[in-house]
């Protein structure tokens, strides 16, 4: 989705208005690793505005990029970069498909017959309000909601009002729209949950702690939120890029 611009008949006019760009959101933060004996940090940014978002870790190394419905995973050192929508999805979630019936072709006939088709497993996910409250790192008063996944606690989330984050609707609208993008991928599933437990909270999280098997796994911390540019320039592959299969990148 590219910017609007102003049109104006003058060449000066003509030369400066690419450059401006609508007003989205700014986001950083430092996730805390805690899956090894030593706490690794990384720092992340985020720009997100007109149903868009560029996101940064490991430095600007990493960054991923979505608009029209598409998701870019840019490798900046290697100078390459993959695309993911929703065939792109679809063709890997077949190729999986055909990878196991390959496999399932090998086995003897008996085994064959006695296989019966997976059934999903069931997923009972509930979101509560604790009633604690705790200071984010930008010392705004959050409140604490945790998730339940079949009984266990696998996250805890301290939110601010969504009013209260700079183009905070437009920020929602944007996470919404990557799960309409995805729908029916696994991909969507984790956005249709990203976005239900926003609209229940009425909050954007600020501090995410993740737990694995009733341990601290990570713990992410937003440490600025305001109001930046948007330019078309955050959202477009650089020049000089070579795109690679998903995978190879």
């Amino acid at each position: 989705m590219s910017i609007d611009k102003v049109r104006n008949i003058a060449l000066a006019a003509a030369v400066i208005l690419p450059a401006i760009a609508s007003a989205g959101t700014y986001v950083e933060s430092i996730a805390a690793n805690h899956f090894s004996g030593q706490v690794q940090k990384q720092d992340m940014k985020m720009w997100a505005g007109n149903g868009r978002f560029r996101m940064e870790s490991q430095n600007g190394q990493q960054v991923q990029i979505f608009k029209d419905k598409t998701i870019y995973v840019l490798n900046t050192g290697a100078k390459t970069y993959s695309k993911l929508d929703k065939a792109a999805m679809d063709a890997m979630n077949r190729k999986v498909s055909e990878a196991r019936e390959n496999l399932e072709a090998l086995l003897p006939p008996e085994q064959r017959k006695k296989k019966q088709p997976e059934s999903k497993p069931k997923i009972d996910r509930t979101i509560k309000a604790t009633g604690r409250t705790e200071s984010s790192a930008m010392g705004q008063t959050c409140k604490v909601w945790e998730v339940f996944t079949n009984g266990a606690k696998v996250q805890e989330l301290c939110v601010v009002e969504i009013a209260s984050v700079p183009a905070g609707k437009d920020l929602f609208a944007t996470i919404e729209q990557v799960g309409a993008a995805f729908a029916g991928t696994a991909a969507a599933n984790g956005m249709a949950e990203v976005s239900q437990d926003m609209k229940t909270m009425n909050g954007f999280p600020v501090i995410t702690r993740t737990y694995l098997n009733g341990k601290l796994f990570q713990e992410m911390k937003t440490t600025s939120i305001k109001s930046a540019a948007t330019p078309e320039s955050l959202f477009t592959i650089p020049a000089g890029f070579t795109e690679k299969e998903l995978g190879d990148i």
